[in-house]
């Protein structure tokens, strides 16, 4: 017998409200110096420019979602905002066309000056450069560093109720599945709460293997992560086959000081898996002082030390144009992962997440239209 008032229990209509602002004013000049001077290749081409943004984010959630009575837990609602000018130059410079083993030689260059009102001054800049000794091959290459900065809800989201699942680091079985650090830090851990770390067990205990609550938001201390990347590479159109385009391009990115939310469980390994227990992810557990068990938790985002990844991207395309069966279009996407790794902090042991899974050492991807 269903009873209506079980399933008004279990069943909630809400409505929350979400609006996000963004005032923008950019102004921009182009050109080039032609009537100045010019290079074997052309004239010099930049451009200038200016602009100021104004981003602004509210979330109001439904009386019943910030007072708990969700299984999502206490959310609470969340605002913020922050104002950036920017001042921006490019220059392209090409040096050579249409000569003798220079059928193109050309550099550029891009910088891009920042002020946040929440993180202070960033730059972001890149060089670039194309040669083509002939049409039918050419070579480029990039370096650059690129910037970004903490969002609205990095920043500024409250703490809200979440429950996570939390298989203990520093239970006996699972001392040995971290890094080198984890066994001595759970020991040091553990035995000054008065806890015995060799018989510390809470997978066998009830109370310490359910759900645990804690808290999820936001860290307004965060600061920009800045990425360093180089890329070189190659592009193939033989005049001898119309339609027919290879190119191949290696790119090496390591970002430092990256923003990383870990999850509750990886809250709790990262503590003891770092060279000691005096880092940034141990104050966001809570352990109960007279058995050690894990009782609460605080994840927010943090600038983490770096990540880095290389590979090789890949793309073959062909049109192929028939006289009666109209044009078909032929596209090979590909990637070689040649690296993917997190450091969570300076010192700590590299994870390797090449192979893992959603992330193959090589995919592709096959069109035909």
């Amino acid at each position: 017998v269903r009873d209506p008032a079980a399933i008004d229990f279990v069943t909630t209509d809400s409505v929350s409200f979400s609006k996000v602002t963004q005032q923008v004013v950019s102004g921009s000049i182009s050109g080039d110096f032609g009537a100045l001077f010019e290079l074997p290749g052309g004239p010099i081409g930049f451009a200038l420019g200016a602009e100021y943004r104004r981003e602004r984010s509210r979330f109001d959630p439904d009386p019943a979602i910030s007072a708990g009575l969700t299984w999502a837990g206490a959310v609470q609602p969340a605002s913020g905002g922050f104002t950036v000018k920017e001042a921006f130059g490019e220059l392209n410079v090409p040096l050579l066309k249409e000569m003798p083993f220079a059928h193109l030689l050309s550099f550029g260059a891009a910088i891009r000056f920042s002020d946040y009102s929440t993180i202070g001054n960033t730059t972001t800049w890149k060089v670039d450069g194309v040669y083509a000794p002939v049409r039918d091959i050419s070579f480029r290459a990039t370096y650059s560093q690129a910037v970004r900065a903490p969002n609205i809800a990095e920043l500024f989201a409250p703490a809200s109720s979440s429950y996570n699942f939390i298989v203990d680091p520093c239970d006996t079985a699972e001392t040995n599945n971290g890094t080198a650090n984890r066994a001595a830090n759970c020991a040091t851990l553990l035995t000054a709460l008065g806890v015995d770390p060799t018989t510390f067990s809470p997978s066998g205990t009830p109370q310490a293997s359910v759900f645990t609550e804690g808290l999820a938001g936001g860290n307004v201390n965060l600061s920009d992560e800045a990425a360093r990347t180089w890329t070189a590479g190659v592009v193939l159109r033989p005049s001898f086959l119309p339609g027919f385009s290879l190119s191949a391009d290696w790119y090496d990115i390591k970002i430092r000081d990256a923003i990383n939310t870990p999850a509750a469980e990886e809250l709790a390994e990262l503590c003891v898996d770092q060279p000691t227990i005096d880092n940034q992810f141990c104050p966001g557990i809570t352990r109960d002082p007279d058995t050690g068990y894990i009782i609460g938790f605080n994840v927010k985002p943090d600038n983490v030390a770096g990540f880095r990844t290389a590979g090789l991207d890949l793309t073959l395309a062909y049109r192929l144009r028939t006289a009666s069966l109209g044009t078909f279009n032929i596209s090979l996407v590909g990637n070689y992962l040649d690296r993917l790794e997190f450091v969570a902090s300076p010192g700590a042991t590299l994870d390797s997440d090449r192979g893992q899974q959603y992330i193959p050492k090589y995919s592709g991807g096959f069109d035909l239209n």
